[in-house]
């Protein structure tokens, strides 16, 4: 029985050893990266999602939930391990495999998918700076094409409502990825399915509308915020899933899947979200110009505007907000980007994609 469970612990500490090769090959070669993100990684997260997919909640925040648990059961472990050495390494080296199967995943999910290629370079994209005049001209078609939909969009109480559930939701998302990979086949896409959270309250404070687990391969959504927000988040957390780590890079898959959807609120989203991030970069470019654009606006988008504002200050300023902030940046700094600035280059991404059409 000892010998089997040494055999066990050196197979696991020999997988760990070799996602660690792989991971620093990809710190070196994007070329690498990529390789090993079109076949290990996306194995691996194809896998975590058809075991998770079929529970209708969100395994990981239940987990989440439990750690106090854990952490009792632990202690409980420690005291009653003191006088039986056998037992107390054999636990150790549970946890020591518990943590590199932790490893493994994270690097295997997302660790890797932050080296590779850029985006703007699989798509073909030119990389050049972007003008006022652009940023406004860009602004304004995707006003113009969230204006065309809105006879087709359901207004209630003051904001849009989606007339569907997250299931139906996930499925036109993955027809809309299907879509999206008829014109850029840059990865492979599969069956797929949003989570509610229902800690919602608690990401709203932490500002966070959605969240991809590495572990347990589930793409968790907060429910607070107005429902123009889902189609555009399910849609971001699925290009996570899909071995699209940067998050400025899954902001423009998001944008770009969801304008090719079957259904005209989807649609609507994507439009609506990458609105949002172009009027504020033209603020702060030009605030005039800014001003003289939303002053064009049809009255019921910017009831759509005013119904994220008043959530997103409802959750502001609090200690948790700024914790996760802090947090969040120094996560994505660590794997070479610019944290929350980084959010912003999906506003020259999607300036070059309608330069170049």
């Amino acid at each position: 029985m000892r010998k089997k469970f040494q055999t066990v612990t050196t197979i696991f500490f020999a997988v760990f050893l070799i996602s660690l090769v792989c991971f620093g090959l990809s710190w070196l070669s994007p070329t690498v990266a990529d390789f090993l993100n079109r076949t290990v990684s996306y194995t691996t997260r194809r896998a975590l999602a058809a075991l998770t997919s079929w529970i209708p909640f969100s395994l990981v925040e239940i987990l989440l939930f439990l750690i106090p648990l854990w952490i009792v059961l632990f202690i409980v472990w420690v005291v009653r391990s003191v006088r039986r050495p056998w037992k107390r390494q054999r636990w150790f080296a549970f946890l020591l495999c518990f943590c590199m199967t932790l490893s493994f995943l994270y690097i295997f999910t997302l660790g890797i998918a932050y080296h590779t290629e850029t985006l703007d370079k699989k798509l073909g994209m030119t990389d050049t700076p972007v003008t006022k005049e652009e940023l406004y001209k860009t602004a304004k078609i995707c006003k113009e094409e969230a204006e065309v939909l809105l006879d087709g969009v359901t207004f209630e109480d003051g904001e849009s409502k989606m007339s569907y559930d997250l299931t139906e939701l996930s499925e036109k998302i993955v027809r809309a990825y299907d879509a999206f990979l008829a014109d850029y086949p840059i990865f492979t896409s599969f069956d797929s399915r949003g989570k509610p959270v229902i800690a919602s309250e608690l990401m709203s404070y932490a500002q966070i509308l959605g969240v991809y687990s590495c572990f347990t391969g589930e793409s968790n959504l907060n429910m607070c915020f107005p429902d123009y927000c889902l189609p555009f988040t399910v849609a971001h957390e699925f290009a996570h899933q899909r071995g699209i780590a940067r998050e400025n890079e899954a902001n423009f898959i998001a944008f770009l899947v969801c304008i090719r959807s079957d259904d005209a609120y989807v649609r609507y989203s994507g439009y609506m979200n990458m609105y949002e991030y172009l009027w504020s970069a033209l603020y702060r470019a030009d605030p005039a110009k800014c001003r003289e654009l939303l002053g064009e606006t049809d009255a019921r988008i910017r009831m759509d505007n005013a119904a994220y504002s008043k959530t997103y200050k409802k959750y502001q300023g609090t200690v948790i907000g700024s914790v996760s902030t802090g947090i969040n940046d120094a996560y994505l700094q660590w794997n070479g980007t610019q944290g929350s600035v980084s959010y912003g280059l999906v506003v020259d991404l999607a300036v070059a994609y309608y330069r170049e059409k």
